[in-house]
């Protein structure tokens, strides 16, 4: 799995982050800007502080990290990859409550993304297990387009 998930929690309200940003390096904000992710859903959380879920590689997340970190930004991070192709984390259900007017479309795009990524790294076995537990009637819609395509 090159590319994995992340949730990124910054211990700041987005207000508190434009602020500190105003104070980063040209050259910490040009790094900021050439990192790679494949997609990602960034949200305000019920505390308030601002959230994000990536799509990207272990490198470039670590890359992030140290930027924020040089710049005095608190975040906890972790990798939920597992979880969600383990079916144990249902990203749709969980973050749709936060979606609003103004966040549909980008809320749209990350899912379909995020769908991508779990075909590309789902396999058969996590599959007859998920059949195992709930049947062909509960698997979801990514799983089933997994069965469809998958050859042997």
């Amino acid at each position: 799995m090159s590319l994995s998930i992340y949730k990124i929690m910054f211990k700041a309200k987005p207000s508190e982050l434009d602020d500190l940003y105003e104070y980063f390096s040209e050259v910490d904000k040009e790094k900021l800007y050439d990192l790679d992710a494949y997609a990602y859903y960034d949200y305000v959380g019920v505390n308030g502080n601002y959230s994000s879920f990536i799509i990207t590689t272990p490198k470039e997340l670590n890359n992030y990290i140290e930027i924020l970190n040089d710049n005095y930004i608190k975040v906890d991070y972790i990798d939920i990859s597992k979880q969600v192709l383990n079916n144990e984390l249902d990203l749709e259900i969980d973050i749709k409550h936060l979606v609003d007017n103004d966040s549909e479309l980008k809320f749209e795009f990350f899912i379909d993304d995020l769908n991508n990524w779990i075909i590309e790294n789902l396999d058969i076995d996590l599959v007859l297990d998920r059949i195992s537990k709930v049947g062909m009637d509960g698997l979801k819609e990514v799983e089933k387009e997994f069965l469809k395509n998958y050859k042997i």
